[in-house]
């Protein structure tokens, strides 16, 4: 009788302590596996998701994921999703070979969706003067002038300083509550020298630095502040894996950008497409 032997990985999801919150279990190389004996093992396993890790169908795909419960196979589950990128760094997948290859493109697309909410950025302030940048429409709202410096300054702390090890400088809750006195050039020229800065730590970075993990750090003042704590001896940072956190500034940035379209029309009517399609 032939005895296979099954590599299966456990992995605490969202969390920086062992056996904390959402454990995750998987198999990086579930090549040989057929779907009923996925399902047989995690049943076995008694598992509540278990993610089995696959060669890729064609040549442009990455990796292929397939979910199991101990009932059944799923579409997708988010914490068994940090398998592919967890702390084994990939060392055990059938990756193609042009995996390195795909990183690279994976980081020029980033950088090519930033740079274009970033033009849609500067032809909105650009409808405005300084006064109307710093306004808010209500109290509860933050002005562009705000979230320009939260952009610029979230960029900075995530892409310049914790990936490309540069000394943490920022001041979160500065940028909320700050009500003008910075004027649109000067806005501006700091979106545009953060983004240089960006851009050459983005460029340096090869196929093993994605699953590199990187320590976002932060002031007592703004961890207390995000976090509505006061708390004074916890540690004051966070840790992220590069590819994750590349995905997220990305997304963060879109989403803020388009606040600053939405209020830039809002403060001053325009005919002009400022994202450049049209309906």
């Amino acid at each position: 009788m032939m005895i296979r032997q099954i590599q299966v990985y456990h992995v605490d999801a969202f969390t920086h302590s062992a056996f904390e919150v959402n454990p995750a279990w998987g198999d990086p190389d579930a090549s040989n596996i057929i779907l009923t004996e996925m399902h047989k093992i995690a049943n076995q396993l008694n598992l509540s998701e278990m993610a089995f890790l696959l060669p890729p169908p064609e040549p442009k795909t990455v990796l292929r994921v397939r979910y199991f419960t101990q009932l059944e196979k799923i579409n997708f589950c988010t914490h068994a999703t940090i398998i592919p990128f967890s702390p084994f760094k990939l060392k055990d997948l059938c990756l193609p070979e042009n995996w390195g290859k795909l990183m690279i493109e994976l980081n020029r697309h980033v950088m090519e969706d930033m740079n274009k909410q970033l033009d849609r950025i500067e032809k909105s302030l650009n409808l405005l003067n300084d006064e109307l940048i710093w306004i808010r429409i209500k109290g509860s709202m933050n002005s562009i002038g705000n979230l320009c410096l939260h952009l610029a300054g979230n960029e900075y702390q995530n892409f310049v300083s914790a990936i490309g090890n540069r000394p943490f400088i920022r001041r979160r809750t500065h940028e909320f509550t700050t009500d003008g006195g910075i004027s649109r050039e000067e806005l501006i020229l700091l979106l545009r020298e953060t983004r240089k800065e960006s851009e050459n730590v983005i460029a340096a970075l090869s196929n093993d630095d994605l699953s590199r993990e990187v320590i976002i750090r932060y002031s007592r003042e703004d961890w207390n502040g995000m976090h509505r704590t006061n708390m004074c001896t916890e540690e004051t940072y966070d840790i992220r894996a590069i590819g994750r956190l590349l995905i997220q500034v990305s997304a963060h940035y879109g989403y803020h950008a388009g606040q600053i379209v939405v209020l830039a029309k809002m403060l001053r009517d325009t005919q002009e497409h400022i994202t450049g399609q049209y309906h």
